[in-house]
């Protein structure tokens, strides 16, 4: 079986070769470094957030819960001229789990009257809160929570390379160039 040009170009580094130099092999180490750091800290990295995000999640769904409330005030009618009832602020008064009256706004659809009973979310401690995600939206926002930190993770190791590879290639054409110059001074002329 013969070897394309582009299998021998491509491992170069590694090979015995007369014109490889020192830096030649620090470069071929650290792709294979950034390479296998990139892989297990994107995998890692995506396991870490994939899994706070759903433990995140899971403790919401605990600590919220929906209490009954009463509309203070009468809402804003539908603005004119808008398409849909997008909803408006209003004031609230609720009843928390300790028996304590609270007031606070909340987004209800636009009209309705005061003395309405609506139902709200509150936290533990008896704040207004969204609504948690639902058991089934949950893991969806992990994954997307975990792929997303994945590819940050990737992304800054893989430039962080290319920074580096960046560096290296300015010292070698630096090397290169002082090379030129003392052959060209053993060969007595000037180059251009």
């Amino acid at each position: 079986m013969a070897r394309t040009p582009g299998t021998t170009l491509r491992w170069w580094r590694w090979r015995h070769n007369v014109l490889k130099r020192r830096i030649d092999v620090v470069e071929a180490w650290l792709v294979l470094v950034m390479w296998l750091c990139a892989a297990s800290g994107g995998v890692l990295a995506g396991l870490v957030a994939g899994t706070a995000s759903a433990e995140s999640l899971e403790r919401q769904r605990i600590e919220r819960q929906e209490v009954p409330a009463v509309l203070l005030q009468d809402a804003e009618p539908r603005a004119k001229g808008r398409m849909g009832s997008p909803p408006v602020w209003a004031t609230v008064r609720w009843t928390g789990a300790d028996g304590s009256r609270h007031t606070g706004q909340t987004r209800v659809k636009p009209g309705t009257e005061a003395g309405t009973r609506i139902t709200v979310w509150v936290d533990t401690p008896g704040r207004l809160t969204t609504r948690p995600l639902s058991i089934s939206a949950g893991p969806l926002q992990a994954t997307a929570t975990g792929a997303l930190a994945a590819t940050f993770a990737v992304s800054v190791v893989l430039g962080g390379g290319q920074a580096v590879h960046w560096l290296l290639d300015r010292r070698r054409l630096r090397q290169w160039d002082e090379e030129w110059k003392r052959a060209d001074t053993r060969w007595g002329g000037t180059t251009v």
